[in-house]
Order: C-alpha cells, then sequence, then structure tokens
C-alpha cells in the first residue's frame, strides 16, 4: 500500500475502492480487502487529495489548493499509468479552469486567483484525467473558506 495511506491523520478521510464495488469511506481499509483505488482529503489550508494508485495501469492525481487574497492558487498534477494521458480537465466550483489536450505521461497545472474566496464559501474542485485509450480517472476534493 502506499506510504500516503499509511500515514492517514486524525480529522483526515479515506475513501477507497475495491475491486467490482463502489467508493466506500471510512477511516481505515479493513482487513482482506484489496483496494484498487485509494484518495486521502487532508482538511485545511494546503489539503491535497491523492489518488494512489494500487495497480500500475492506473493515473494517478495530486491536487494542492491555498487561499489567496484574490481566489485559491490551485495545482494539479497527473501522472499517467501504463498509457499515456490525452486529456485533463480541472473544474472549480462548476466551471471549467481547464480543458487541455496531453501528448505523454505527466501533467502539471498552476492556477494563480482562481474562483471566488469569501468567509464559509464552499469549493469543489474536480479533476478528470483521460488516458489514449479513452479510460477516465477522475479526483474531486471539498473545502470551505474559514475566513
Amino acid at each position: 500500500m502506499a506510504d500516503d495511506i499509511k500515514k492517514v491523520m486524525k480529522g483526515e478521510k479515506v475513501v477507497f475502492e475495491a475491486q467490482g464495488t463502489a467508493p466506500v469511506e471510512g477511516a481505515e481499509i479493513p482487513e482482506g480487502v484489496t483496494p484498487v483505488s485509494v484518495v486521502v482529503v487532508r482538511p485545511g489550508k494546503n489539503s491535497d487529495v491523492k489518488l494512489a494508485p494500487l495497480g500500475s495501469d492506473r493515473m494517478e492525481i495530486n491536487m494542492d489548493h491555498a487561499r489567496n487574497i484574490f481566489g485559491n492558487d490551485i495545482t494539479v498534477a497527473v501522472t499517467a499509468g501504463k498509457k499515456d494521458i490525452s486529456r485533463v480537465r480541472v473544474m472549480l466550483d462548476g466551471f471549467v479552469l481547464a480543458k487541455d489536450y496531453v501528448d505523454g505521461q505527466k501533467y502539471k497545472r498552476h492556477f494563480q486567483m482562481a474562483g471566488s474566496t469569501s468567509p464559509g464559501r464552499e469549493h469543489i474542485l474536480e479533476v478528470d484525467a483521460t488516458d489514449v485509450d479513452g479510460s477516465v480517472e477522475s479526483a474531486q476534493e471539498r473545502w470551505t473558506d474559514l475566513i
């Protein structure tokens, strides 16, 4: 299992998906269950969501965000599995930030001052990555502005 998954701390959530099942949210992966993907949701100012592929054919999606005076600074990175990445779509709060066509194993993009911020405002960051065969990996992160 990925080292990041072993380091889940109090206040973090683990969402995992086992072969042939829907994603399950829980504090730990039950004994005897072999997950095919795991997402660790780390709340806080520099929250990070990592899709940790447990099979080499899965893509890995990393997202990071930090509040800026005018919006959010967001970084999205995708690493290919066995097949090259062909497209990456990034959405914040229902608005498309990027629809990029990619030809390769890695994608990374930084968005400065994206969206808007205000106390109590909820955000949803969504990333869909498509490989050359049309298989899609998705990751999502939610957070609320504190101030």
